[in-house]
């Protein structure tokens, strides 16, 4: 446990994730608990190349570091850390041993693999699989007898960035309707939903709410959008791969949004962006702890049942603006 004696020592902070998406987004209420809680600190957050549009523009970090080959000189030309916090709760030999090259007096990480005695010095407990990814961070903040700020993750995009995604749409689809947004593909195939169902949940959305449709992809994932356009009977716009803060930027027009159980689901999630959330694998316990969207799934999962989660979702937020 950090000596609260010691708290006005804690000036520099580094917290380290290199990881996915939905990883990296579900720290964000730690960010923010941690400046609130050390409001003249200075945070710098190391993460995967991929995860840094994220992270942009977040008024709780100071500096972003990309985890690249040369990640361990830029650390090493930074004043020496008083804080260092390894996010990753199912190990990580190289995001310990950057905790441990910061030279940080408190270095915090979880008991796994062998990684806590060589580069922590404070246990970090997090029952993976009991409580949800965002628990799990929040948890740090007990060793710091800090208290959280809830549970929002966030995203801060830009007037700018939106106001471009609002331009790109015009024409495009129908003013004055709803949009509802459909990302149906990821990287892993299990969570995946089959094309044909993600098609007839498109067209009943369609006939029974009159809305704009936007099938949503990422990069490699033009195969998957494409079957689904080709097995709708209604008018579909397919979006094309973009950059990720674009991407976000046209996620922030839906009205709704439906994905599986990855990335773009968070993405939805920290914008504000009421999402059904698919999980035909996996746990909506730890995946899903959010307001303002609903989770539903099964390895059988109809298209019936989604749109019981989607209607149930929309008598809480009233469909009708």
């Amino acid at each position: 446990m950090v000596n609260m004696k010691n708290r006005k020592d804690i000036k520099r902070i580094l917290l380290v994730r290199v990881a996915k998406l939905g990883d990296v987004l579900f720290t964000t209420p730690l960010i923010r608990a941690l400046k609130k809680g050390f409001p003249s600190s200075h945070i710098s957050y190391i993460t995967s190349p991929y995860a840094v549009p994220l992270l942009e523009n977040n008024p709780y970090i100071d500096l972003l570091l990309v985890s690249r080959g040369n990640i361990h000189r830029l650390l090493a030309k930074e004043k020496q850390f008083d804080l260092a916090i390894n996010l990753h709760g199912e190990g990580n030999r190289p995001a310990a041993q950057l905790v441990w090259l910061s030279g940080a007096k408190f270095r915090i990480g979880r008991d796994i693999r062998g990684l806590f005695e060589q580069f922590h010095n404070i246990k970090w407990d997090f029952s993976l699989g009991k409580e949800s990814m965002i628990d799990g961070y929040l948890n740090v903040l007990k060793l710091l007898k800090l208290k959280d700020d809830g549970k929002k993750t966030e995203m801060f995009l830009t007037n700018k960035e939106r106001k471009a995604a609002s331009n790109y749409l015009k024409g495009k689809i129908r003013e004055n309707k709803l949009v509802i947004g459909l990302h149906p593909d990821c990287d892993v195939p299990t969570k995946l939903w089959e094309d044909a169902k993600w098609a007839e949940l498109a067209d009943r959305l369609i006939k029974q709410y009159d809305v704009n449709i936007l099938l949503l992809q990422g990069p490699g994932e033009a195969k998957v959008v494409n079957s689904i356009k080709k097995r709708m009977q209604e008018r579909a716009l397919i979006m094309p791969p973009v950059h990720l803060r674009k991407y976000a930027a046209l996620v922030s027009q839906c009205d709704y949004f439906f994905a599986v159980d990855a990335g773009p689901m968070h993405i939805a999630q920290a914008l504000e962006v009421p999402v059904v959330g698919l999980f035909i694998t996996t746990s909506p316990k730890v995946w899903f702890d959010y307001k303002g969207g609903v989770p539903v799934g099964n390895m059988e999962l109809s298209v019936d049942e989604v749109l019981g989660a989607f209607d149930s979702m929309v008598n809480s937020t009233k469909l009708n603006r």
